[in-house]
């Protein structure tokens, strides 16, 4: 793993959302710092990009995970929940999960309890793109807010339903096994969900532009995340 600075932030009063803007580049290096499963992982992958990325951004969390536990990236063990959510193995008392897309990967860690984070850029759709699947994965109100913007907002907005629904979903375990539908956020003021049909009042919700993309979480801790924006061609250059 990579020496130097530790990126282990005070977890006592705050969640804390690591952005990294992937170097992928450098990917074949990092590769042998994964464990043996993540690197079947990515001899899956058939193109270099989805190995860069996927290397990247898991090497970026076992870096990260093991600064807050004191220990090195090697010794982290995990398992997966029953709708393959990662978790640690142990008591180690730590919560977190991972997002990435195209070279920009997300990482919440929390001690409060389950988080879920997602990622995406604003620009991954068209409208036409939009509009076939908006049934599908919107409410009504939803839809109806979505509706009233001018067209050139309107991708934003349904990418932010889109990754605030992701990351609900991840905090809670379910994976995209819950229809995405019967969530409904509302955007006015701080942030709010029903869950078909009622509010859950135990979750704190968030969504910022980073990157060039959008990111989203769901967390139990009131005290807003603090933002860590790191920059991977620094550690890349210190790696052994």
């Amino acid at each position: 793993m990579l020496r130097g600075e530790s990126y282990a932030d005070d977890l006592s009063a705050h969640d804390v959302i690591y952005i990294m803007k992937n170097k992928v580049d450098i990917w074949p290096r990092l590769y042998r710092d994964l464990a043996k499963c993540e690197q079947d992982q990515v001899d899956r992958f058939t193109f270099n990009k989805d190995k860069a990325r996927y290397t990247v951004s898991h090497w970026f969390m076992r870096r990260i995970l093991a600064d807050h536990l004191g220990c090195t990236g090697s010794e982290l063990v995990f398992s997966q929940g029953s709708y393959g959510k990662p978790y640690l193995g142990g008591q180690s008392g730590l919560f977190f999960n991972l997002s990435h897309c195209d070279e920009c990967s997300v990482l919440i860690v929390s001690r409060y309890g389950e988080v879920g984070v997602d990622v995406e850029s604003p620009h991954r759709m068209s409208v036409s793109e939009i509009d076939g699947l908006k049934q599908a994965v919107l409410t009504q109100a939803e839809r109806e807010r979505l509706d009233r913007l001018p067209v050139e907002q309107q991708a934003e907005c349904f990418i932010r339903f889109w990754t605030l629904k992701e990351a609900y979903l991840k905090q809670k375990g379910w994976g995209l096994y819950y229809e995405l539908d019967k969530l409904s956020f509302s955007l006015d003021g701080p942030i709010g969900v029903e869950v078909a049909g009622k509010p859950d009042c135990d979750i704190n919700l968030g969504s910022i532009a980073a990157q060039g993309h959008l990111v989203s979480w769901a967390t139990h801790n009131y005290a807003d995340p603090l933002i860590r924006r790191l920059n991977l061609p620094v550690w890349g250059e210190n790696c052994a």
